[in-house]
This record gives structure tokens, C-alpha cells and sequence, in this order.
């Protein structure tokens, strides 16, 4: 059984005075992520896109110690659209633990998209808000990233940051 990690990036800066692509997270943000980063175990592989915000975010987990063997950043995952986070997945092998750090609405309806529809309180609460720096843990009945299912896999904790 493998396990995912959906992370919505920390809380990012509006964008009055520089491009989207390059909004860094606030102060806030970075304190989001090293609160997030207790609930992570060791990752194998992280896809991450490439904008600034979502690349402090991992900073700050790595800052948190949490220890990531290896990061593949993707401009494709820039507000990427379920689908295409779905191929990321998809193309990351048998790694064991993988973590995705990317955006909404996109990484909200793939961790909606992928888990198992249950009346579970956990499930109810994923369905209506995906806050910044919001984690899904989810257990997937696989042995390779390309054999994911969507509604085939357990959302075992679903963390979220004030």
C-alpha cells in the first residue's frame, strides 16, 4: 500500500505588486507549513510546483526537518487542473511515500476526486473547504503510482491550518 500527501501550498501573499507565478507566502504561510510538517513521515518523492509560494512551502518543511529524498519542481503543476496532477502521480514509480504540493482549485478536486466516498466526518469536511497549507493522507491499494484509481483510496487524515 503506497500513501499520498495532497499539500495546498501555505498562505501566499496577494498579488498587488508582483506576478502571480511569483508570490511569495507571508509570514503566516511559513508558520502554516512548519505546523504541517509534524504530520508528515519521511518522503520518498515530492512533485512540486514550480512557483515561488509552493517552493517556500517546501523550504519550510524542510526547514521543519522533514526529511525529503528527492523533489521534482514542474511548471505544469502551476494551477494545474486535476488532470494533469493525476498524470504527475501517475509517472512518480512505486516511491512509497509521495507528497504533491500544488494548488487550488485543482489539488481540492484531485483529493476529492481520488478518495473513497464514505459518510465519514472526514470525508464530509474535504468535500467543502481545502484551506492553505490543508494536507490529505491518503492510503492507496497499489504497488505503482500508475495503477491510482479515482474513489479507490482511503483519506485517512485530512489536516488543516488556521
Amino acid at each position: 500500500m503506497l500513501k499520498l500527501y495532497l499539500l495546498r501550498h501555505a498562505q501566499a501573499a496577494g498579488s498587488f505588486d508582483v506576478d502571480d507565478y511569483q508570490r511569495p507566502l507571508t509570514l503566516h504561510g511559513i508558520e502554516q507549513a512548519q505546523a504541517v510538517a509534524t504530520s508528515l513521515p519521511d518522503i520518498h518523492l515530492c512533485l512540486c510546483s514550480s512557483a515561488l509560494r509552493t517552493k517556500m512551502t517546501l523550504d519550510s518543511l524542510k526547514k521543519a526537518e522533514v526529511d525529503i529524498a528527492k523533489t521534482t519542481f514542474s511548471d505544469e503543476l502551476y494551477n494545474a487542473p486535476t488532470g494533469a496532477l493525476l498524470n504527475a502521480i501517475q509517472q512518480a514509480g512505486d516511491v512509497a511515500n509521495l507528497l504533491l504540493i500544488a494548488h487550488n482549485p485543482g489539488i481540492h478536486q484531485l483529493a476529492n476526486t481520488l478518495t473513497m466516498e464514505d459518510n465519514s466526518e472526514i470525508r464530509n469536511k474535504l468535500m467543502y473547504q481545502y484551506a492553505p497549507a490543508s494536507l490529505s493522507v491518503l492510503e492507496c491499494p497499489i504497488e505503482n503510482w500508475k495503477d491510482i484509481q479515482p474513489q479507490q483510496n482511503k483519506l485517512v487524515e485530512l489536516i488543516t491550518q488556521a
